[in-house]
């Protein structure tokens, strides 16, 4: 199976393609990585998140590294932190400003706030709305942050935290800072600004409200919801991904278009549903045309099928896409590329990465072939049992092991029946699937004196 980089490396091959090809159709993608970027930071520095901010000041390098290098040297940094309850602006986006973002970093500092809950929700509103100081009842925003995001640029801001959003009271309040989330993530939308949320696991409950909520803005913008280690250990490799992944979107400006989830796992043969809203469907008199296309160089890799599902917002429209991999897709991750076209209406689109699994052949024990000893003019008939994920192909070669010279015609089944038996022969099977391939010892067939 694919480790973490080689996914990273192929990810980030495939998101400049598919921008490319998104520039050409839709007319709205940077055909050079992610093109221009402007990245804020929104992060929680309660006193449960002194690992994460530890991990972000070592680490601060590789995650500037990652945002010049997909913005060919186009950047602008922001950081906004939440100690207490208050949402402290550290830096504010300029051009190039990596140095200062830097300096930025390692002044974060955890402090714990008045209830369990940070006012990350606050942080996140001075991000898309370009807010100046203000107060609240329990907290306040230190420092303006002016609102400089650039019309040209890939927008993306990464919320980190581990608790629900309180706002600036001491409380979460369920209703009213989980639906302000929700509100600022379509304003989010309305800008091109794409929010990714990265949750830390430190045993805050219920989880699942507050992953739920931090979903909320993913779903909204197409940016990615992303989950680290318990202790924050992988934190800089989920942010450096993240960046290199252009914060979930190859264009810029706001899509009508999103999908639930963004990343799909599947194995060869095998399928995922991905939920899709088109929020563009009221107002228009014909049903949306949906289609889709891998852009790989493999069009055969993947089949898709829409069905369609009541609509939950009105005045939308809603499917469900089934995925699945061909036989023989190589594992990996691939962009595929939904588009809706409707009537009167601009197109839309998005991407879903689909990431194949795949389990090379393997041979455990003595399921390889076997010595056998048989009457002289006989055949024997030698068998592989190999394990690895299905379909799995078969060609039997005459010869020790590794040596192709001498493939048997026909013989490209799990067993093999040997010619008549005259003298001591050696064969050997090489497995193959669509990840790779395996070669079993040899065994040696020998006439009985």
């Amino acid at each position: 199976m694919l480790n973490h980089c080689q996914r990273t490396f192929r990810r980030t091959a495939l998101a400049v393609f598919a921008a490319v090809l998104l520039f050409g159709a839709a007319g709205t993608a940077s055909a050079q990585s992610c093109g221009p970027m402007d990245v804020v930071f929104v992060i929680d520095n309660t006193g449960s998140m002194g690992g994460v901010i530890s991990q972000i000041q070592t680490q601060v390098g590789l995650i500037a590294d990652a945002v010049a290098q997909a913005s060919n040297g186009d950047y602008q940094f922001g950081l906004i932190a939440h100690p207490r309850n208050d949402a402290v602006v550290l830096l504010t986006m300029s051009p190039g400003n990596r140095a200062a973002f830097d300096d930025a970093v390692d002044l974060m500092e955890t402090e714990g706030s008045c209830g369990n809950p940070a006012a990350w929700d606050e942080g996140l509103n001075t991000a898309v709305n370009g807010l100046s100081e203000r107060k609240g009842p329990d907290g306040e925003q230190i420092g303006d942050f002016p609102d400089n995001w650039r019309g040209s640029a890939t927008k993306i801001i990464i919320i980190i935290t581990d608790v629900h959003p309180s706002g600036f009271e001491c409380d979460f309040d369920a209703g009213t800072h989980d639906v302000r989330v929700t509100e600022l993530g379509q304003q989010a939308a309305a800008r091109g600004i794409l929010v990714t949320s990265v949750y830390v696991p430190t045993g805050n409950t219920p989880e699942s409200e507050i992953v739920a909520i931090l979903q909320d803005p993913v779903n909204s913008t197409g940016g990615f919801f992303k989950e680290t280690s318990p202790d924050a250990s992988d934190l800089s490799e989920i942010v450096v991904d993240i960046i290199k992944n252009c914060g979930g979107g190859t264009r810029t400006g706001p899509t009508n278009l999103f999908i639930d989830p963004q990343e799909l796992v599947v194995v060869n043969n095998g399928s995922g549903t991905v939920h899709v809203r088109n929020l563009e469907a009221a107002g228009f008199g014909n049903m949306t045309v949906w289609s889709v296309e891998n852009i790989d160089g493999s069009p055969s890799s993947f089949t898709a099928s829409f069905h369609e599902t009541p609509a939950e917002v009105e005045g939308t429209e809603e499917m469900d896409l089934v995925i699945t991999a061909g036989p023989e897709t190589p594992q990996g991750t691939h962009l595929v590329i939904l588009k809706a076209t409707r009537e009167g209406a601009p197109d839309n689109y998005a991407i879903i990465h689909v990431i194949v699994e795949c389990q090379p052949p393997y041979f455990l024990g003595t399921n390889q072939p076997k010595d056998q000893t048989v009457t002289r003019g006989s055949t024997a008939t030698l068998r592989a049992v190999p394990g690895g994920d299905g379909p799995l192909r078969y060609q039997w070669f005459r010869g020790p092991s590794g040596s192709t010279r001498f493939p048997i015609a026909g013989a490209t089944s799990a067993t093999f029946t040997t010619p008549a038996v005259t003298g001591s022969t050696p064969y050997w099977v090489r497995v193959t699937n669509a990840c790779g391939s395996r070669d079993s010892a040899t065994a040696t067939v020998s006439p009985s004196n």
